[in-house]
């Protein structure tokens, strides 16, 4: 997906998710971006945006990311990617420096965030580890102290083979 398309659909799902919210009104819409790619940094995808309990808003997205290995080739699915994060305090007008929730341990990459929250108010963060196009395996990690920090990333899946979670589909039934 082009830059330009991956930059349009975040801001498009930022501003849906606010606008059903109901904190803003359509006449308040503003068109901002939010990530840009860049020579380093080619690729975003895969994001959510997850609240938080003080009202600030939590966006999380996969971060493909050049190495001397993958300069300049093509951007592929198993390219180096890390789950980068953001937080807004105001509604997503402005937003955090982005920084690393999930490091790339992986062979190619980690991807796929999901967030959700407990009754407790533990967040737990699920994500796929690709370590070939064959061996893909789900982690999660726990935190208390909504999002700051995080546990140590526990493999929940056990079976060999491709075992992928797309972003933002875990549910608690």
């Amino acid at each position: 997906m082009p830059p330009q398309q991956i930059r349009q659909l975040l801001l498009s799902i930022l501003l849906l998710s606010t606008l059903l919210s109901g904190t803003i009104s359509a006449a308040e819409i503003v068109t901002l971006d939010v990530v840009d790619s860049t020579p380093d940094l080619p690729r975003h995808d895969h994001q959510l945006i997850f609240p938080l309990k003080d009202g600030k808003l939590l966006l999380v997205w996969s971060e493909y990311y050049r190495t001397p290995e993958t300069s300049p080739g093509p951007q592929r699915d198993n390219m180096p990617c890390r789950i980068a994060a953001m937080e807004s305090s105001d509604q997503g007008r402005t937003w955090t420096e982005r920084r690393v929730l999930q490091p790339n341990i992986g062979k190619y990459n980690v991807k796929h965030p999901n967030l959700t929250r407990l009754p407790d108010g533990e967040v737990l963060l699920f994500f796929t580890a690709w370590n070939s196009m064959q061996d893909r395996t789900v982690y999660m990690r726990r935190s208390s102290d909504d999002c700051q920090t995080w546990s140590e990333p526990i493999k929940v899946s056990t079976l060999p083979g491709i075992n992928n979670i797309n972003n933002d589909h875990v549910s608690i039934l």
